[in-house]
C-alpha cells in the first residue's frame, strides 16, 4: 500500500508535476496501482522536460582584443589592446584614484605560452571622472579603452602571448554591479611584419 504525501510549497513551485509523491510505508512494497501511477507520472514528465533548453551563458559586457603590434630595433614588442565596453556599462579604470577602490581597478597581465607572467610596461589610459556621494571622485572606462603594452626581448618569449585583464563593471543606468571578470586574448607576431 502506498501513502500519498504532499511536498512542501518550496518544491511545488520548482516543478508542478511533482506536487504529489508516492512513498511506500516501511516494510510494504508499492502496489501495482502505485507502480502504474509512478510510470504514468514519468511518461508525462519526461516529454515536458525533454524540450527544456539549457540557459544560455550570459556574456560579460566587455571584450578584449589586440588592435596592433610591432617589434622595434631593440627587439621590444609594442602591443595595443582595446577594451570594448557595451553601452551604459562602466569599468573601473586604472588607477581609480581613490585608494579604497584600488582593488576594483583594471589590472592587465601578459603570460607566455608556458603560463609565466612577463615583466612588461603597461600604459593605461586615463578614465572619465565620475563622482558619488558615498565614494567621492573615481575614474571609469566607457565605450572603449586602448592600453599600450611593451614586452622586452620579445624574440626570447614563448609564443603565443596570452593577455589577460581583470575588470569590475557596473551599469550606470540601472545602478547595479555586474561583477568582475577576467577577459583574455592571444597574440602571435611576425618580427618582419607590422600590423596596424
Amino acid at each position: 500500500m502506498a501513502v500519498v504525501r504532499e511536498l512542501p510549497s518550496k518544491f511545488v513551485s520548482r516543478h508542478p508535476l511533482m506536487a504529489v509523491v508516492l512513498c511506500p510505508e516501511p516494510g510494504i512494497y508499492p502496489s501495482a496501482k502505485a507502480t502504474m501511477l509512478i510510470g504514468l507520472l514519468f511518461l508525462i514528465a519526461v516529454p515536458l522536460t525533454a524540450d527544456v533548453k539549457p540557459k544560455r551563458k550570459r556574456e560579460f559586457p566587455a571584450r578584449l582584443k589586440v588592435v596592433s603590434h610591432r617589434v622595434d630595433d631593440l627587439d621590444n614588442l609594442h602591443l595595443k589592446v582595446s577594451l570594448d565596453i557595451d553601452a551604459d556599462v562602466c569599468i573601473y579604470a586604472n588607477p581609480v584614484v581613490d585608494q579604497e577602490l584600488d582593488h576594483l581597478s583594471a589590472k592587465l597581465t601578459v603570460l607566455d605560452a608556458d603560463g609565466k607572467a612577463l615583466d612588461v610596461k603597461i600604459k593605461y589610459p586615463t578614465g572619465e571622472k565620475s563622482s558619488s556621494e558615498f565614494i567621492g571622485d573615481y575614474y571609469v572606462y566607457k565605450k572603449t579603452a586602448d592600453i599600450e603594452i611593451t614586452v622586452t626581448e620579445a624574440k626570447k618569449r614563448a609564443l603565443p602571448l596570452k593577455i589577460c585583464i581583470c575588470v569590475v563593471a557596473f551599469n550606470e543606468r540601472r545602478f547595479c554591479c555586474l561583477g568582475g571578470a577576467q577577459l583574455e586574448t592571444y597574440t602571435e607576431f611576425d618580427e618582419n611584419k607590422t600590423e596596424q
